[in-house]
């Protein structure tokens, strides 16, 4: 089973993956990437058209790029880019935000926006037969949208909510901040979603005059791919984009900041941690330095995998974990960064020995045999990104937009293979210096700071989501009153509609066994789960594809995993895979609805939308603390019918849990069946053999291993 499987298995399960199972599956060995040229035209509109023919399934992928991205947004604007790509779908001068959802159901379509640094991408997905439906909608989503403020508002709640969630990550805050530390004053250096200053500020009059000044065609481009010809495919386009209208002179990147010199500190302050989330950074080669490959064969010799140097070299027993580098390419520049996590007393010396070490990378050549894995690696992977419509539509798009060569795909094997060990080397000298990094840390600073002094200035920063910030900024969107009093009403109806609150709190264990189908891209993997849970905050969680079985333990506030490829290594859960299992563990069908009877608790309805064919009353749930989560509950029988909240682990889309197949259950009234998706896209099937409550499962199944091996570091 190759490793981006296990990795989906877990991650569809709602938990993190545990890093031993990663490690362990074994990656295919594959042959050069290939991606046959698309024709390219550019309508009278000047949007240009790439049109990629492939008749093997009836299906087509259109992706539209336009560069309205976080380096377009204007300064005081802060989450406008992201504002605005979302709003999209809220309704156009033709059709409603609910005619545009039935529509798309009524297709089998997909509506998705993705929204980076650089650019914003929509796609969608159709049968072939329905390609001028399914452009069409897009069109007129992207180039008629009205933004209605009673639409904007509730989009800029759930950002600020996704960025309230996104800050009480130590991981997730360490690696934002480490971008606004690296790019302070310029537009890469801000968050997605805003800030909790600018979001609520945004009006739908400012969504409308950004969309106007970067939403246009003469600097867009349009992807179509799959059983379609080049003419079919330009006729459609000059069909539904012939009249989007607007032009301008293409915006240059924003310069850079001067590089400033010496260690420079920022501690975000959390008492409440116990290990420290270290990041170290600074600006590298943008995508189309002609070094950028030597430069990222490089960052993979010294990072980029368990083999690597700083992860066997640069760790300090007992102190640092999961040390590793990543390299992230955009157009006016790139964010080299180190991370690791410590215990606090030990964090400024895990800073000086990640930088020590750095700087012997630099100086010391690079082995052959070193230079030689890191090839193989990106000669073996890079072909597993063009397997899809949509990967290989994305990857040509990325690629087009960063100004790289025609031949780029043709000729990638080669010009990987012919980096040699000192040209490696010397990208990582040009780009790379020890003198000039920033350092971010996420921990306690009255157990950090002391020791940081020591090397250099240091910031101390308040927890970003503090409470006081979460009250303001939520205050300055919350919901009326009757939306809150009707909001509790819904609520109650579901919780009565599935055997009401005394027998659902009288659940003290389960356990459920099904058959999972997973899905990633036309392909599809067949296997099996079961869950035990036990209050409070027990579970065995398990999963099994082809002869791959995983098994992880919760207990409380700690975990443990054990893989199918050697069942006799006990693996240790770092900090945020506990998290995950904590969040997996109150993610069934009790705790759902229980989580509306919590302390503080409020349930907002925010009205009427069809799911499934279905009407539905949605309510989002406030809890703090806790992620916040829309319900889509059956406005006839009151039924759960689908769960949205934040993809985990995928800041800024959405993921839709859909429930069907009711049975009950010892009183309980049980979806045996649930579809799970990612902004529209299917990507797991669960269909559940048994379901049992209160069977009395032994404490034994939660008891902790004897003797438990630190989680080994995977870096792929």
């Amino acid at each position: 089973m190759s490793t981006s499987w296990t990795r989906t298995a877990l991650l569809l399960a709602g938990l993190a993956t545990a890093a031993g199972a990663a490690a362990a599956a074994t990656a295919v060995a594959v042959g050069p990437a290939r991606l046959r040229a698309p024709e390219v035209e550019t309508i009278e509109t000047g949007l240009r058209v790439a049109v990629f023919p492939d008749h093997q399934l009836p299906i087509i992928q259109i992706q539209l790029l336009i560069p309205a991205g976080l380096a377009a947004e204007p300064e005081p604007q802060s989450g406008i880019a992201n504002l605005t790509a979302q709003a999209l779908r809220a309704g156009s001068t033709s059709r409603s935000a609910a005619s545009f959802g039935a529509e798309l159901e009524r297709l089998g379509g997909t509506f998705n926006v993705s929204v980076g640094r650089d650019y914003v991408t929509v796609s969608g997905a159709f049968l072939a037969r329905d390609l001028d439906a399914g452009l069409e909608l897009i069109a007129d989503a992207v180039t008629h949208p009205i933004f209605p403020e009673d639409a904007v508002d509730p989009i800029k709640r759930q950002a600020l909510n996704g960025l309230l969630q996104a800050q009480q990550n130590p991981a997730v805050t360490a690696d934002e901040q480490l971008w606004s530390q690296v790019f302070a004053g310029h537009p890469y250096g801000r968050h997605l979603y805003g800030t909790l200053e600018s979001l609520p500020a945004l009006t739908a009059e400012q969504v409308r005059t950004f969309h106007r000044e970067h939403y246009r065609p003469d600097h867009a481009v349009l992807a179509i791919a799959g059983d379609v010809t080049t003419g079919q495919a330009l006729a459609a386009a000059r069909e539904w984009f012939g009249i989007w209208s607007g032009h301008g002179p293409e915006s240059a990147p924003a310069p850079l900041p001067a590089a400033a010199q010496g260690l420079r500190f920022l501690v975000i302050d959390r008492p409440d941690l116990d290990r420290a989330e270290i990041r170290i950074g600074e600006p590298a080669a943008p995508r189309d330095a002609p070094d950028y490959l030597a430069l990222a064969l490089a960052n993979h010799c010294l990072g980029g995998a368990s083999w690597s140097r700083l992860p066997r070299a640069a760790t300090i027993p007992g102190s640092a974990e999961d040390v590793r580098t990543s390299l992230t390419p955009l157009r006016g520049a790139g964010l080299f960064a180190l991370a690791a996590s410590a215990a606090p007393e030990s964090a400024a010396a895990v800073v000086v020995r990640l930088r020590d070490q750095l700087g012997h990378f630099l100086e010391a050549p690079i082995a052959e045999g070193e230079i030689e894995r890191a090839r193989r690696y990106f000669q073996n992977v890079f072909p597993l990104q063009l397997e899809t419509l949509a990967t290989r539509t994305t990857q040509w798009l990325a690629a087009d937009f960063y100004g790289l060569p025609a031949d780029f795909f043709d000729r990638y094997d080669a010009r990987v293979g012919a980096v040699n060990a000192s040209e490696a080397a010397a990208a990582g000298r040009r780009w790379l210096d020890p003198s000039r990094l920033s350092v971010v840390i996420v921990g306690p600073a009255a157990r950090i700071r002391a020791r940081l002094e020591a090397l250099g200035p240091v910031e101390v920063m308040a927890p970003p989501a503090g409470l006081d910030a979460r009250r303001g900024a939520v205050d300055k969107l919350k919901p009326t009153a009757e939306q809150v009093r009707h909001g509790h009403e819904l609520f109650d109806q579901a919780v009565a509609a599935h055997g009401g609150a005394e027998r659902l709190r009288a659940i003290k264990d389960s356990s459920i066994e099904g058959d999972i189908v997973l899905r990633q891209g036309v392909n599809e993997m067949k296997g099996m789960l079961r869950q035990v849970r036990k209050e409070p905050y027990k579970m065995v969680f398990t999963t099994r594809f082809q002869d791959f079985e995983t098994r992880q333990t919760l207990n409380g506030r700690t975990a443990w995993s054990r893989s199918g490829i050697d069942s006799n290594t006990v693996v240790e859960a770092d900090s945020i895979l506990v998290a995950a299992l904590r969040s997996g563990y109150s993610s069934d069908l009790g705790h759902l609805l229980l989580a509306g009877f919590r302390a503080g608790a409020v349930p907002a309805f925010e009205g009427r939308e069809r799911v499934s064919g279905r009407m539905v009353d949605v309510v989002r749930l406030d809890v703090p603390g806790f992620e916040r989560r829309r319900y889509l509950l059956d406005a006839e029988k009151h039924r759960l019918l689908a769960i949205e909240e934040s993809a985990p682990s995928l800041v800024g889309q959405v993921s839709r849990r859909l429930f069907s197949d009711f049975k009950t259950v010892d009183g309980v009234l049980w979806p045996m069946s649930e579809e799970r998706q990612v902004d529209g896209n299917r990507i797991m099937m669960l269909t559940l053999r048994s379901v049992e409550l209160d069977r009395g499962v032994s404490e034994r199944m939660f008891e902790r291993p004897p003797k438990l091996k630190p989680a080994p570091i995977d870096l792929k």
